[in-house]
Formats: C-alpha cells, sequence, structure tokens
C-alpha cells in the first residue's frame, strides 16, 4: 500500500473514463485499472419524504473516502454527497498500482464537523453514527477489475481496528472480518441493482396489541440518543448528552399523562399500594407548599401530577399497574419523535408560555418568565390556535414530556462516556442499571424551571430520596413485537 493515490468518480453510470487512464495517445495501451462499486443497505435522506414510517437517524447522505499509506495515514481522500437513491451505488476508479487499502465511512452529513487532510477541507462524522469500512484490495496487472463492496447498517458505530491484523466490521454477525472479507468481483460493466434503504431496522414496528386506555403506543424503531449541540453540558445535575447511541427500542406502550395524584390515591385506597406516600403539601414550608398529595383521602388534587415523592414510590407504582419506569432510551425514542432528533416533543420550535407548563411561580428564590403559580393538572397544554397550533404533544400523542414536571428514569444517572453506556454499535433497549450509581436519571421540564429545560436532549438527575414539586413520573409498559 502506499503512493500518491488519484480518484475519479461516478454515481450510477458505468466509468467511461478514469484517472488512470493514459490520455494523448490512441496506440499506448490503457493502465490496469481498478474500479470499485460501492453500495448500502441504509436509507439515504431523499427516501425520508416517502413516507413517516422510516428513521430520519438512520438516514445518510455523504461517503468519504481514504486512501491510506503503509502506515495507515490517509493520504488523499474524496467526500461524495449523495442524498438520493438514484445515485446508488457509487462507483469510482483508483488509480494506483499493487496493494491498495481503503477506508470508506458513510454518514449524515448535518451530524459531521469540519475538517482538513493537508489542504483539503473534508468532514468528520463521530465515529458512533458513521457506517465504516477499510477494505484492501489488489490491483490488476491488466485490463479493468471491478469489485463490489457493500456498507451495512448494522455496521454503524463499529469502528475498524488497524492493529496488525486489521479488522472492520462487515455485517451484524461480522463485526471484526478481515478487510479482504465479502469483496465481491464483478464481471462485465453493468452495475448491480442497489440496496439503498432495505435495512429492516430502518422502519418502524408498530404495537403488537392495542393500549389501554390512557396510554399510547410507541412504534418501536431506531434513535440515535444524545445530541452534540450538548457537548460539554455535564454538572452536578446534567449528565452528558454525548458521545451519541445508535439504538433500537422496541414497542412500547406510555401512559398519555404524567401519574396523577388521583391514580396514585385509587391504588392505596385499593389496598394494592402499601408502604411509604409521597410527602404531603405542608402550607408553612416554602418548597413543601407545592407538593401536590394531600393523603389518600383528600380528591382536591385528583388532576394533577403527584410530586415530592421518591424513585422508590414512582418504580413500585408503575410495577402495580403492571409497567415499569421507561427507560432514557424509551423516553427520548418518544419524546424526539422516534429518530427525528427533535429539540422538543412537538417539534424544533422554541417553548413559550402557553406551549409547555414551565417557568412558574414557586419558591421564591426563583425567577419566572411566565404567568400562574404552581403545577397545573396534566394536560394543561395541548394545541390550541391561541399558541399557533403548538402545544406539549409528541408524535404519538403522548402529553407533558417538554414540561409540568421532570419524569424519573428506571437508569440510574451516568454520563453518556460512562462504562455503564460503554456500548459498541447499535444496542437493543440499553438501559443502565449499574449498582455503583447512587442516583436516577430523569428527564423532562418541571414547571417551576426555565422554559429551555422542555429540552428534549437534555439529561437531569432524579432527587431520588428527597423528592421535589418539580418530579414526578409517568409508566411504560411492553407494547410488543408483531
Amino acid at each position: 500500500m502506499g503512493g500518491a493515490g488519484r480518484f475519479a468518480f461516478a454515481a450510477s453510470v458505468a466509468f467511461s473514463a478514469l484517472g488512470s487512464v493514459a490520455a494523448c495517445s490512441t496506440t499506448a495501451p490503457a493502465r490496469p485499472q481498478l474500479v470499485i462499486v460501492l453500495d448500502t443497505d441504509a436509507p439515504v435522506v431523499g427516501q425520508l419524504a416517502e413516507g413517516p414510517g422510516l428513521s430520519a437517524d438512520a438516514a445518510i447522505d455523504t461517503v468519504r473516502v481514504d486512501v491510506m499509506d503503509t502506515k495507515n495515514v490517509a493520504i488523499e481522500l474524496r467526500d461524495l454527497v449523495v442524498p438520493e437513491k438514484a445515485g446508488w451505488p457509487i462507483s469510482f476508479g483508483v488509480a494506483l498500482t499493487g496493494p491498495v487499502r481503503l477506508r470508506i465511512r458513510a454518514f449524515r452529513g448535518r451530524l459531521a464537523r469540519p475538517g482538513t487532510l493537508g489542504d483539503a477541507g473534508t468532514l468528520e462524522s463521530p465515529p458512533e453514527i458513521t457506517i465504516e469500512r477499510i477494505v484492501d484490495l489488489d490491483s490488476p496487472t491488466s485490463g479493468v477489475r471491478r469489485v463490489l463492496v457493500k456498507l451495512a447498517a448494522d455496521c454503524l458505530g463499529v469502528q475498524s481496528s488497524f492493529l496488525d491484523p486489521a479488522t472492520t466490521c462487515i455485517d451484524a454477525d461480522h463485526r471484526a472480518a478481515s478487510p479482504r472479507d465479502a469483496i465481491v468481483d464483478l464481471a462485465g460493466d453493468a452495475l448491480p441493482p442497489t440496496s439503498v434503504g432495505t435495512w429492516s431496522g430502518a422502519f418502524d414496528v408498530p404495537c403488537a396489541k392495542a393500549p389501554a386506555p390512557g396510554r399510547m403506543c410507541i412504534p418501536g424503531g431506531f434513535s440515535v440518543l444524545g445530541d452534540l449541540d450538548f457537548s460539554g453540558v455535564d454538572d452536578i445535575i446534567i449528565s452528558s448528552s454525548v458521545p451519541l447511541h445508535p439504538v433500537l427500542v422496541s414497542p412500547f406502550h406510555l401512559d398519555e399523562t404524567e401519574f396523577t395524584v388521583g391514580r396514585l390515591r385509587a391504588l392505596v385506597q385499593k389496598g394494592v399500594f402499601t408502604g411509604p406516600q409521597p410527602t404531603p403539601r405542608t402550607p408553612s414550608d416554602f418548597i413543601l407548599a407545592f407538593c401536590t398529595w394531600l393523603g389518600p383521602n383528600d380528591p382536591a388534587n385528583d388532576a394533577l401530577p403527584v410530586n415530592c415523592l421518591d424513585w422508590s414510590i414512582a418504580d413500585r407504582a408503575c410495577r402495580i399497574e403492571g409497567g415499569t419506569l421507561p427507560s432514557e432510551a424509551q423516553w427520548e425514542h418518544a419524546a424526539r419523535g422516534r429518530g427525528r432528533g427533535l429539540l422538543y416533543p412537538w417539534g424544533n420550535q422554541a417553548p413559550t408560555c402557553c406551549s409547555a407548563s414551565g417557568s412558574r411561580k414557586g419558591p421564591a428564590m426563583i425567577a419566572t418568565e411566565c404567568a400562574g403559580s404552581g403545577i397545573e393538572p396534566v394536560g394543561s397544554h395541548r394545541p390550541s390556535a391561541s399558541c399557533n397550533g403548538i402545544g406539549d404533544v409528541s408524535r404519538d400523542g403522548v402529553l407533558d414530556l417538554g414540561g409540568s414536571v421532570g419524569e424519573a428514569m428506571r437508569d440510574k444517572s451516568a454520563s453518556f462516556s460512562d462504562r455503564c453506556w460503554r456500548n459498541v454499535g447499535i444496542v437493543r433497549d440499553p438501559v443502565c442499571v449499574d449498582d455503583g450509581i447512587v442516583f436516577h436519571a430523569r428527564r423532562g421540564g418541571g414547571w417551576n424551571e426555565g422554559l429551555a429545560i422542555a429540552l428534549t436532549p437534555l439529561r437531569l438527575i432524579y432527587p431520588d430520596n428527597l423528592g421535589s414539586p418539580t418530579a414526578g413520573f409517568r409508566c411504560a409498559y411492553p407494547g410488543g413485537a408483531p
């Protein structure tokens, strides 16, 4: 491997000329030519307009090809933007003799960051959301060698190793294969049909059964947890939202609203919920005066979310109801539009006082932006004409994921770089349950917190043993794959 590399690219057409073809001569024999035909089963962004059942998080539009030298250093590159299915397969020639090593990466261009190689500008995509493959090839000694190389969406986030012997991901069953494996020699000039958009993981998986009243079906599918714009946002109450994590989430049911006082009272009165109860409202305490629990026999606050409770109470209530607290993966999948990467449950429009319950008057030391005092009944911010049709409702009809009360998660609270999240590639239904971590995670904004806390990528810490007027919960239930 090594030497100066030259590319000649074409999309969806056979080459009429390559960079390696001799010029200015009609009698000199053509130099040997190596042509790579590149395909993928991942969807491309141009397919997103075809229907709502495809995850935008799974779509790619950019391919970067590096020629590597004998020390595995890129010596030449090309970035190709191929957002339409009609542009695939991609074919390109490499004007090198002898052994050739290529590093090929496919990703979503808007998630990449500017980079350079020598004097050339390029794009650097986070490895967690990149399909990568290294390929070792031998150039022909004469004629044209055409080979097919496929990039499998199942390899998303699986990095190649340049150690000796080098390994690379080929498919779900071969994540550490030889760079010489699964390279198909092609006969003739015709391009094979493309596999673009055939990866089953990119499509919605419906719930197998209808949800019970008060619950909503959240179809399963592919999502990317985290957000690059929140890199560095990590302190005593906020956990890091990077690095990104590609996940497959199974279909499930989710409470339409947060767990209410009336719902918990009913469980207590039936005798199925025993043991400690939420901290009751205490008018003389400037914080506990905003608790909603009035005891099991007082219905005055039945429409309000129950708050001021430790994590174990929330966990117990969900299990009595046949569910669990949601995992962070489930919550973010639902709140961000199932693979759409939305900033808020309703879209990307910034929250206002009419679109979500936040920044309301509470304990005196916290400044507010919105009129009104204390916690509101669940579902108080449905879409309305007076709010330009915006309200705190998700793609699947779940209410108050952005505001009202922050919600307890089943996961422990850990940075996405913590060992609890240290997975390779796409993970199905992850949950961080590390017993060495003290607190649990919390998602969603609270009624007395700034409106910006409604951002769906934010990861906060639930006050496990203390409770808070701005923290509550809702439950998730098995939805079953079809």
